[in-house]
């Protein structure tokens, strides 16, 4: 229940801030997402975060970045031009 609703106001709060942050900002928050939680969870948490962590979480940011950045020949083709 408590994760539910921190996952709602944290949906929430996004879509909010959108009225008041550049597009580029907010994506660009959202992109280093895993990023900031890897960090944060070692910090408040006390989780163990090793490097195949950080690895993980770079990783999942490019996997993001280039999803994002498709062009209309990587759409079409699924290549890159």
């Amino acid at each position: 229940m408590v994760r539910g609703l921190l996952l709602f106001f944290s949906s929430f709060l996004y879509f909010h801030g959108l009225v008041y942050l550049p597009l580029a900002t907010a994506a660009s928050i959202s992109l280093t997402s895993p990023l900031i939680v890897t960090a944060l969870s070692a910090r408040f948490l006390g989780e163990p975060v090793g490097p195949r962590r950080w690895i993980g979480g770079l990783r999942r940011l490019r996997r993001r970045a280039d999803r994002g950045a498709a062009g209309p020949c990587r759409i079409s083709t699924g290549t890159r031009c």
